[in-house]
């Protein structure tokens, strides 16, 4: 993650989608993110 991605940004560039973004790296709340946090990505 960089500062400005958001989930959603991350998940139309990878063809996926929040939710699966979310469950996958056990996010709870998606709005609250971090700058270089790691996360798995899921199609």
């Amino acid at each position: 993650m960089r500062a400005g991605d958001t989930l959603s940004d991350i998940a139309a560039r990878y063809g996926t989608t929040v939710a699966k973004l979310a469950k996958a790296n056990g996010i709870s709340n998606p709005n609250l993110i971090k700058a270089g946090q790691t996360i798995k990505i899921v199609k």
